[in-house]
This record gives C-alpha cells, sequence and structure tokens, in this order.
C-alpha cells in the first residue's frame, strides 16, 4: 500500500515518476535515510518556501531522522540567495502551539482502560459503545496528539529544529516564518527573545500561522 501510495502522489501531485533525474526534475530532494521527498522552492527573489516531508519518516518517537535535518539545512543553505529575505517553513502541524499534556496523559489512560482485554473493554464491547468510545476518546484523537509537535516525546526534536533556523536567521538574516494547520482552528503564535524590545531588530523572531486544513 505504502508503494502504490509513493507512486501516484508522484505522479498526480508532483507530476514526476520514480526515477531520481524526475524527482530532482520536479524541484524535490530524498535525505540520505531513503525516506521522504523534501522540496524548497523560490517565491519570488525575496522569498524561499521550505516543506519538509514530515510523513514518511514519521513514528511515535520521532518526526524526521538526522539524515533529513542534515539534508535540509545544506539544502537550505545552498538556495538561500544573497536577496533572499523571507524564509517560510511549512509543516503539517504548528510548530508553536500550547502544549496538551494533561490531554495526552488522558487519553493514553483512557486507551488503556478500554483496550479489548480489560473489564471495562468487554463490558463496552458487550454494549457496542467500544467503537464509538474510542473513535472520540481513543487511538484516533491520540495519533493526532501524537503527530503535533506540542507532544512530550518531539519536545527534543523541536528545540532541534528551532535551532537549527535560528542559526540560518542569525547567519543569513532572514526571517522566519511558521505555517501550519491541521489542529482545527486558526491563530497565531511566535518565538522571540525575551531580551529583545523591537522584533524587527530581533532575528529569534518567528512568527507561527496556524491555518485550517479547510483553508
Amino acid at each position: 500500500i505504502g508503494a502504490a501510495a509513493a507512486r501516484f502522489y508522484l505522479l498526480f501531485q508532483q507530476h514526476a515518476s520514480q526515477q531520481p533525474e524526475a524527482i530532482e526534475r520536479a524541484g524535490l530532494f530524498i535525505p540520505a535515510s531513503g525516506k521522504g521527498w523534501h522540496n524548497i522552492t523560490h517565491f519570488g527573489k525575496h522569498t524561499l518556501v521550505v516543506l519538509p516531508d514530515t510523513r514518511s519518516e514519521r513514528s511515535t518517537k520521532v518526526i524526521l531522522s538526522n539524515e533529513a535535518y542534515e539534508r535540509l539545512n545544506t539544502e537550505i543553505n545552498a538556495r538561500l540567495l544573497p536577496e533572499t529575505r523571507h524564509l517560510v517553513i511549512v509543516l503539517g502541524t504548528p510548530l508553536v502551539y500550547p502544549a496538551l499534556t494533561i490531554v495526552e496523559e488522558t487519553l493514553q489512560t483512557m486507551g488503556d482502560q478500554l483496550s479489548r482485554g480489560s473489564l471495562l473493554g468487554k463490558i463496552f464491547g458487550k454494549s457496542k459503545a467500544f467503537q464509538n468510545v474510542l473513535g472520540q476518546f481513543g487511538p484516533e484523537l491520540l495519533d493526532d496528539l501524537v503527530d503535533s509537535w506540542a507532544c512530550n516525546v518531539h519536545t527534543a526534536e523541536k528545540k532541534r529544529l528551532v535551532r537549527m533556523l535560528q542559526d540560518l536567521a542569525i547567519l543569513r538574516k532572514v526571517r522566519v516564518t511558521f505555517v501550519g494547520g491541521d489542529v482545527h482552528v486558526g491563530g497565531a503564535g511566535r518565538l522571540f527573545d525575551i531580551t529583545s524590545t523591537d522584533p524587527l531588530r530581533d532575528p529569534l523572531h518567528m512568527t507561527q500561522i496556524v491555518s485550517s486544513a479547510i483553508v
């Protein structure tokens, strides 16, 4: 199923085959791990848009591999033009987002309690309410939380990505903006140097735009 999905993703969304030269012509690149298709493209001379593939390597422990971070850093540095002023990072879910630790722990506990081997699971199974309960409060919703950068298990990885981009912002004098969605709300957030009083002079100032997946 995964191989078929990859083939048709390339064909219908990128108009490319699985041949390396076709993938390169489509503006994609694959990290050394061999998983995922990352995209970096210019929107004029002043804006560089980076679209990391945060699905192909995702697990409950990591979102991107070490190889992916190293390749992304190399490619961004190579493609930043002297005129580039804005670096836009497009992620499936927001990087700057409130931590939902209590919700995450509650859903994990409920998922364990409602497993089919448990007493509660057997009761719900006999009453035919099992699927309804799990659909609202169980694995599906917990999977959405684990998919989020705000999840506890991704804290160190989130810091790694932010620090990598902070270094780029300082060294290459670019403004970084994050765009993400899939949380069913719209909003905004920001990262900044607490000692700075002027966002325009703060290279660590990064804005997060949260957009609904429908938009």
